[in-house]
């Protein structure tokens, strides 16, 4: 059987190889069970997830059937235990612009296209049980093929039996590519000491140095150990054979030899030029604005896209279907979405999302604060579900520039490189390897704190400023001086008598007209008011109840809302309250009844209304 790595395309026959290449190549341990995706640090990290976490699946598993289904690919002859995973393999087929039919049951489908494939699978196949494919590519396996969770443990022991390394003799490997390799994992926990644990050059050279000191004064020890050894056995070898033989377990030690004096990873800068030319490193471009020594660093997007999707697991991690029916679960479920005419598309579409912001490199309070301040431009796949895309490791970097530059000329000098590629992301795409083709993509959204959207909206940021609107140049004295104005969009009269009860009683209080005019939209104050909207009125056990907007009148140069009223409870987890209708309840309001002027617009989660205020609500008692 043939067991395929979920990082890479290396295929081997036995799961203990398996484990060997992920110890060798990556450093990290794909789970192999097929319940969920998890990647585990060390061999110890997942023989424990195994154990705490799947040990009443596969013992379920194991108990309804010995006997489990196996995957015999059409095209080649690949197959493997039944799993999500065996889309992978025929993904693979389609990268290579091979026709793929539907594996299902009583589906004629059939493609070459990557994307279709996935399209269809989306829309036509929710259900992934072995009943629902066809006989003669998922069937059951005689051999019960499927691990438990002894066999994997097992396979793990024979890996790794405790902190052992050796490599037995019916596994022999070239030696070269294993020298080259241990190299590689070298210079890979330098790259991490520096990248992520945050070890600073100077401490970086100070480890090495001495630890090849270390290694140089323990080769007395080593010759002690080598010649009691021969001895214990009846072999005495010369003086000089002797020193040889300590020499080359020393050069056997492949941190010794990469980082002794000379070495590849013997200096900063030798361990720099090896990371370059030997990792898919993407080098930062400086470009030069208007006067000398005024610069801005841009990491190309383009660049970075195509080396980011050269790990399979990230394409796999964006066609895999996320949505479900009713509920806002990924950014492909909104209106904007939906509506853009590259995104909605239905092909592989990458939706770039941006978030900038300011940050100081020096302290904030001292002598230094605003000289060394830094603007930041990020960004991450949006298409890729929350739960990868919040990680740290998932966030590039995009831009670094001084705000001093910043300010002086402006976000469309240093935003240019950016929207460079952006547009020939849009208008040409970028080729992606492992899809065979040009992939668009655009901006999606950009993320931001008040000031920086204020900056780069092309707003004052200061909150002191004498323009405080966004949507308008009225001056903090004007706000002052000028007297409020109501405006509404398309009025149309209607009978009072046409009205209910609590509209008709409010209204005559008002009024002796048997015609008042009523709106869908009105503004009071620069404040936007819509029919379907919430607003905040009155209070219940110490918390602020919420009513909708359903009609909007202007009776005598003032506004009332007829509105349903709604029961709430704060979910306080969420910051948010869960809102249920009342059945026949209706109120009618002024503005000055409500809590808060500004209305708000609920969202549905898992068939729950939910209303998340926007400040703090000062309620007040009807």
């Amino acid at each position: 059987m043939i067991w395929q790595c979920k990082l890479c395309s290396t295929s081997v026959s036995s799961r203990p190889q398996l484990f060997k290449h992920y110890r060798l190549s990556t450093a990290t341990f794909p789970e192999l069970a097929p319940f969920h995706a998890s990647i585990m640090i060390s061999l110890n990290a997942l023989r424990t997830h195994l154990s705490r976490t799947h040990t009443a699946q596969l013992s379920s598993s194991a108990e309804q059937s010995r006997e489990t289904a196996l995957f015999k690919c059409p095209l080649c002859t690949f197959q493997q235990p039944f799993s999500e995973s065996v889309f992978c393999h025929l993904r693979r087929h389609l990268k290579n612009h091979e026709t793929v039919a539907c594996p299902y049951r009583d589906c004629n489908y059939s493609t070459n296209v990557y994307s279709s494939f996935n399209s269809h699978k989306s829309r036509a196949h929710q259900a992934s049980l072995t009943s629902d494919f066809q006989s003669a590519i998922v069937s059951e396996d005689p051999q019960n093929l499927q691990a438990s969770i002894s066999e994997v443990t097992g396979d793990l022991d024979e890996e790794c039996p405790g902190q052992s390394t050796e490599v037995g003799d019916d596994d022999q490997c070239d030696t070269v590519n294993l020298r080259n390799q241990l190299k590689m994992n070298v210079s890979s926990l330098f790259l991490k000491m520096q990248a992520i644990l945050h070890v600073s050059n100077t401490a970086t050279q100070e480890i090495v140095d001495h630890l090849n000191q270390i290694f140089s004064l323990s080769q007395p020890l080593i010759k002690e150990a080598v010649s009691d050894i021969l001895q214990r056995n009846g072999h005495n070898i010369a003086e000089p054979t002797l020193d040889e033989v300590v020499s080359a377990v020393i050069d056997s030690n492949i941190l010794f030899t990469a980082t002794s004096k000379g070495a590849e990873l013997s200096s900063y800068k030798r361990r720099k030029t090896f990371i370059e030319h030997n990792y898919p490193c993407v080098m930062p471009v400086e470009y030069q604005l208007e006067q000398p020594g005024h610069t801005v660093m841009y990491v190309p997007i383009l660049q970075m896209i195509q080396e980011l999707f050269r790990n399979t697991d990230i394409l796999n991690k964006i066609t895999e279907p996320n949505t479900e029916p009713g509920q806002y679960v990924s950014c492909s479920d909104g209106s904007h979405f939906l509506e853009n005419e590259l995104l909605s598309t239905g092909d592989l579409i990458l939706p770039l999302q941006l978030y900038i912001d300011d940050l100081e490199i020096a302290n904030p309070l001292g002598t230094s604060r605003k000289i060394h301040k830094l603007c930041a431009v990020y960004w991450v796949l949006a298409n890729v579900s929350p739960k990868y895309r919040s990680a740290l490791h998932a966030i590039q970097l995009a831009i670094l520039v001084k705000v001093t530059d910043l300010r002086k000329y402006g976000y469309a000098a240093v935003l240019a490189p950016l929207l460079h590629d952006v547009r020939i992301l849009e208008e040409d795409g970028v080729f992606i390897e492992r899809v065979g083709q040009n992939v668009k993509g655009t901006i999606f959204c950009v993320s931001a704190d008040n000031l920086a959207a204020h900056g780069l909206s092309g707003f004052v940021e200061s909150f002191k400023a004498g323009y405080l609107c966004r949507f308008c140049m009225a001056t903090r004295e004007e706000f002052q001086a000028t007297e409020p104005k109501t405006e509404a969009s398309r009025v149309d009269s209607v009978l009072v008598s046409a009205l209910p009860e609590v509209a008709q009683a409010h209204i005559r209080r008002q009024t002796t007209s048997d015609i008042i005019y009523h709106t869908s939209n009105v503004t009071i104050d620069g404040t936007n008011y819509v029919c379907g909207m919430f607003v905040s009125v009155g209070a219940s056990g110490g918390l602020s109840t919420f009513c909708k907007i359903e009609q909007i009148y202007l009776v005598n140069h003032s506004v009332s809302f007829l509105c349903s009223d709604y029961d709430s409870w704060y979910v306080e987890h969420i910051r948010s309250y869960e809102l249920l209708a009342t059945r026949t309840s209706l109120s009618i309001h002024l503005q000055s009844d409500l809590n808060d002027t500004v209305p708000l617009s609920a969202y549905k989660i898992g068939g729950s209304l939910l209303l998340t205020p926007k400040r703090f609500l000062q309620v007040k008692q009807n």
